[in-house]
């Protein structure tokens, strides 16, 4: 496995937010939850690797590598990340080692906007 500790230097949280129905039927976060706070390696999708993906340019992926841990990470949630929110459509245990767990997420979108 080549991954080096010190690239893990960005502070996330991964969080769960709860909606709930306002008055008026429309969906609105009521609660934030915060699972984890781990420091990640981010790395994003290149315009190369969207083109070869076959990717819409405008989605751009973002990938949080973390270290493992057995809180349980699903794709209801969120990171947060340097003020955006990043929902999470993956979750792999990297190289199945139970060292390392790689999140893959959509674009980042500020509070509110998901």
């Amino acid at each position: 496995m080549n991954v080096n500790p010190g690239e893990l230097n960005k502070k996330i949280e991964i969080v769960l937010i709860k909606k709930e129905k306002s008055n008026a039927g429309f969906q609105q976060n009521k609660e934030e939850k915060v699972i984890r706070k781990p420091y990640a390696k981010v790395t994003r999708t290149s315009i190369k690797e969207a083109l070869r993906d076959g990717s819409e340019m405008a989605v751009a992926k973002c990938r949080f590598l973390i270290r493992y841990a057995d809180v349980p990470i699903t794709n209801k949630m969120f990171v947060k990340y340097n003020g955006l929110y990043y929902h999470i459509e993956y979750v792999n245990d990297y190289e199945d080692s139970h060292e390392y767990i790689e999140i893959m997420t959509g674009t980042g979108v500020p509070d509110g906007s998901f």
